[in-house]
């Protein structure tokens, strides 16, 4: 994994907000879907983080925190158009079966 690469926690949080806006901006939810497991590791390891490293590291973390405001708001979107189309395609099968009736 590219992000475990890096050296400090603040370094992989900045580089998986980067990838995982990347991934929010091409539409790309299973790369989202990986990232946000890293995420979900960067904040137990946050919760050890002391010192200057605690403070840099809650700042990348407040940053991905509104990434992840922005993530929702998609995901909410992309449902709704997901079930519009189901219903629009249920109208038509609907339909297609009644016309199937009586021709």
């Amino acid at each position: 994994m590219n992000v475990a690469m890096q050296k400090t926690p603040v370094e992989r949080v900045e580089l998986v907000y980067e990838q995982m806006a990347a991934a929010l901006k091409a539409g790309d939810w299973t790369r989202i879907a990986e990232l946000d497991l890293d995420c979900r590791l960067f904040v137990d390891e946050a919760m050890y983080a002391t010192g200057d490293e605690a403070v840099a590291l809650r700042a990348s973390l407040e940053r991905l925190l509104a990434l992840y405001a922005s993530l929702l708001q998609g995901c909410k979107a992309e449902r709704d158009a997901t079930a519009q189309e189901l219903t629009k395609l249920n109208k038509s099968n609907q339909a297609a079966k009644v016309y199937q009736l009586f021709a």
